[in-house]
């Protein structure tokens, strides 16, 4: 959920931004932002990208050029925000991007000519109300459309397929004492898809939430978070999943916090449908059926997550944050070899997964920062 900047947030411009480089590649754009004495917020950008057949350095130390490895992208942005009132907001915003290319990697490094093309247009309405205050909130609908096609000589290469996704949120901030806020909201969406090729057909997954969150600073440096969500899945039907978080901060500078919650998560369309065969030539030039399959029996995901973390400035210049953290989960979905040798969606009794996370950021000046992040985790299935 990525919000950018208001038109009416910044200065009139127009940016035009042209660039070169190495197998044929071009780039292009243009940005332009502003506002209207009215309160009508503009900002609008397009671009285009495409490069020709790229070359890598082969076993043998020749160069070579990759076949049918050249690609076509152009990308378009729009976002209106007009004030409405003194502390409330319309904004609308629409995202296009269109691609189309090589595939030059084939099935299994077999040779071929297959191309793609790929489309998306995402669009949504938002309105907020009191913006700066503490009973803020906002209503949104979005509808998100993906279309890709796979072009092929090869019959069983060709794929066409729709993923689309509408959906609704709403969210409420209440204030109910100097130390207390309270957010709540409820969401919904349906997700559709169509491809003869992998889900035969046309499948569609529903969602309901609702939720509430309390933040509670009851002591001076002590706060208590505590949360609920209610999902209704149309396959799996009611679930709630709470979670609690207590933070203790020691200075302006750095705190210690303790979280946990439960864990919901339902397949996805491609873990309960999906059904593809992606033939491969053996070492004798026979081809052989290889099926990748959705499993329509799968169960939700349940468990358990526990993160205990520190964030604390080590200097006047450079932040440091930790954590660890461990989960459980009950009917953990993988995907393995099945009895058959087709490689399928399955449930696990338990998984169970633990590590660390070190996040380093420095501020070498006003312009120039950098940040060093690193994850160690361990992860046990099956045999847990």
């Amino acid at each position: 959920n990525l919000i950018t900047k208001k038109g009416s947030e910044l200065d009139s411009h127009v940016t035009l931004r042209a660039a070169t480089g190495s197998w044929n590649t071009e780039q292009y754009g243009i940005t332009a932002g502003g506002a209207t004495k009215g309160g009508l917020g503009v900002f609008v950008s397009a671009s285009k990208d495409r490069r020709g057949n790229y070359s890598y350095k082969g076993i043998d130390g020749d160069v070579k050029k990759m076949p049918n490895s050249g690609f076509n992208t152009e990308g378009f942005n729009l976002k209106l925000d007009q004030q409405v009132g003194r502390d409330n907001r319309v904004t609308m915003q629409f995202e296009h991007l269109n691609t189309e290319g090589g595939s030059p990697f084939g099935y299994y490094g077999v040779a071929t000519t297959d191309r793609h093309k790929r489309l998306n247009n995402n669009i949504s309405m938002r309105y907020a109300w009191n913006e700066s205050a503490d009973n803020s909130g906002y209503v949104q609908v979005y509808k998100n459309h993906h279309h890709a096609q796979f072009l092929s000589p090869a019959v069983d290469n060709q794929s066409d397929f729709t993923d689309s996704t509408a959906g609704l949120e709403v969210q409420q901030n209440f204030k109910l004492s100097k130390n207390n806020e309270v957010t709540a909201g409820l969401e919904y969406y349906k997700t559709k898809v169509s491809n003869d090729v992998m889900f035969e057909g046309k499948k569609e997954i529903t969602n309901k939430a609702a939720f509430v969150e309390d933040r509670w600073q009851f002591a001076e440096t002590w706060q208590l978070n505590t949360g609920l969500r209610l999902d209704h899945h149309n396959e799996y039907g009611s679930e709630i999943t709470p979670h609690v978080a207590l933070n203790k901060k020691f200075n302006e500078d750095s705190n210690v916090y303790l979280s946990w919650g439960k864990i919901f998560n339902a397949p996805t369309v491609q873990d309960l449908y999906w059904k593809q065969n992606m033939p491969y030539q053996d070492e004798h030039g026979v081809w052989q059926d290889s099926w990748t399959l959705g499993n329509p029996d799968l169960k939700p995901e349940k468990g358990n997550v526990w993160t205990l973390g520190t964030n604390t400035k080590i200097s006047e210049k450079t932040n440091l944050a930790a954590s660890v953290f461990y989960s459980d989960i009950q009917d953990a979905i993988a995907w393995k070899d099945n009895s058959d040798g087709a490689y399928q969606a399955f449930n696990i009794a338990k998984e169970k997964r633990r590590g660390l996370e070190l996040t380093v950021n420095h501020d070498f000046d006003d312009k120039l920062s950098g940040y060093l992040s690193r994850v160690l985790s361990h992860q046990c299935r099956y045999s847990c």
